[in-house]
């Protein structure tokens, strides 16, 4: 399972599904396509991608994609599933409630969830938006017959009168971690279970389903300002200075400038124009050593021409963190929606988004930023990172036994508590004169003594310790394990 950073301070993270039931949400208009089944492919990264068994229990309306039962959420994320508008899933019309139940392989600790939903924009069915829903009940259990309700969020079903567009994101935060391994999230229609007119019958439609670790959804806050386009120099001592960068992204015909100059020094003149109709996009950097962050700054700018949702705007920006390029795609730091009327909120399609990190998550030498967009290509002027230097606090090691075997040569068991090649030994002949000083050891007292790590070395009958061998000829030498 992946472990998400946050998830690993909270004690009892391995505890009951918590008592409290959220009863609130934060509910938030967000255009997720220039057209109405375009734009969102969710997050491949949370904790329902990949290794979930996952159930819809209603029959499939003819109006999903993609089209058959089998491809239901099946990543649940509809990127990996090749689907081209991603997945859109339309619980048939009834009067009856539905439910969708993820298993995933092991327990997890679900900090918040985020549900995207859609509407028909249309309002002539009583105010309803077509196809909306009013309930949104989350149940969690180690069973599948022991399900504890978790969450039950009210969302009003006249989506475009309430919040402004027929296409939402409901953000549920949890209290304390809640640890399961089925959920259950029973969708309701407005006015299940009373006589009604048939208008009300239209199925709910579910765009995605993404589970956290972290409550993602308010771990960073972000302020935005107009800026002109010749404001747009970026910064040249930031972190992100000297990076090896990388995009997945291709390139856009009207970038005007060669992949040669993508964010080089990162900081670019020219920009970077990401290709059309890609729902999520990443820019990441290699930094040359691990830093800790505490802001983002992104420089990112747009067409000013779709009716107040500027052409080529952004609806989320996602941060990632880590000190390996595996570990990169799993820490998630923060999750910001971001809304796509840069003009009509900030009075410019130049903006310059500062999001604040928080530094004891935002820890790494590799940085990923991944950018939603609306199905246009995502145009980015810059991206900079600030923050410190991360020392990483290393486990002392010890020494828990020694013999020697010869005259010039003697045995160490050693306990290192994490990878053993950041360990090494040391020695020095008196302890008021000279220095510590590397020596060479060998992994079995034949092999060559060199000077290296104790990735060089031999375990142990505990399996736990490593052995070495270290040449020493005089009474009085001293020997020390030293971790960097």
């Amino acid at each position: 399972m992946k472990i998400y950073i946050g998830m690993l301070v909270a004690a009892g993270l391995c505890g009951s599904v918590a008592a409290q039931v959220v009863t609130s949400a934060t509910i938030t208009p967000t255009h997720i396509g220039g057209v109405e089944i375009g734009g969102v492919e969710g997050f491949n990264h949370d904790l329902f991608d990949g290794t979930v068994t996952v159930t819809a229990h209603s029959p499939l309306h003819p109006a999903s994609d993609p089209v058959g039962a089998d491809n239901w959420f099946i990543s649940p994320n509809a990127e990996t599933e090749g689907h081209s508008p991603p997945g859109l899933l339309v619980f048939a019309d009834t009067n009856l409630p539905n439910y969708i139940e993820f298993n995933t392989a092991d327990e997890v600790a679900l900090g918040s969830m985020v549900f995207y939903l859609s509407g028909d924009h249309n309002t002539d069915s009583g105010g309803y938006e077509g196809r909306s829903l009013s309930n949104l009940v989350v149940s969690a259990g180690t069973a599948s017959n022991a399900l504890a309700e978790v969450a039950n969020i009210a969302v009003d079903p006249d989506y475009d009168g309430a919040y402004g567009m027929p296409w939402i994101k409901v953000m549920v935060e949890f209290p304390a971690p809640v640890t399961a391994k089925y959920f259950r999230i029973d969708i309701e229609q407005p006015d299940i279970g009373a006589a009604k007119p048939e208008w009300t019958w239209n199925g709910p439609r579910i765009r995605e389903i993404d589970a956290y670790g972290t409550n993602v959804a308010t771990t960073a806050s972000f302020t935005a300002k107009a800026i002109g386009e010749e404001s747009i120099d970026g910064a040249s001592n930031d972190n992100f200075e000297g990076a090896t960068v990388t995009t997945n992204s291709a390139l856009h015909p009207a970038t005007g400038i060669s992949t040669d100059y993508w964010f080089i020094s990162p900081n670019a003149a020219g920009e970077l124009l990401m290709d059309d109709n890609a729902g999520s996009r990443f820019v990441e950097f290699n930094t040359p050593q691990a830093y800790s962050l505490s802001n983002i700054v992104v420089s990112i700018s747009a067409d000013n021409n779709v009716f107040g949702l500027e052409g080529r705007a952004i609806s989320g920006i996602r941060v990632l963190s880590g000190l390996s390029p595996e570990s990169v795609t799993e820490n998630v730091v923060c999750f910001v929606t971001f809304p796509g009327e840069y003009t009509d909120l900030y009075g410019s399609n130049w903006l310059e988004v500062n999001i604040a990190l928080d530094p004891a998550f935002a820890i790494g030498q590799y940085f990923r930023i991944e950018l939603d967009q609306f199905g246009s290509g995502t145009r980015i002027m810059e991206i900079d990172g600030y923050g410190e230097v991360f020392v990483e606090d290393i486990l002392q090691p010890a020494i828990k036994g020694w013999s020697r075997v010869s005259d010039t040569v003697m045995r160490m068991v050693v306990d290192a508590p994490v990878t053993a090649s950041r360990y090494a030994p040391q020695g020095r002949t008196d302890l008021n004169i000279g220095t510590w000083v590397d020596v060479p050891h060998s992994d079995d007292g034949t092999n060559p003594f060199v000077v290296t790590n104790l990735d060089y070395s031999t375990t142990d009958a505990t399996g736990t310790n490593e052995v070495i061998y270290v040449q020493s000829d005089d009474a009085e030498e001293f020997f020390r394990i030293i971790g960097n």
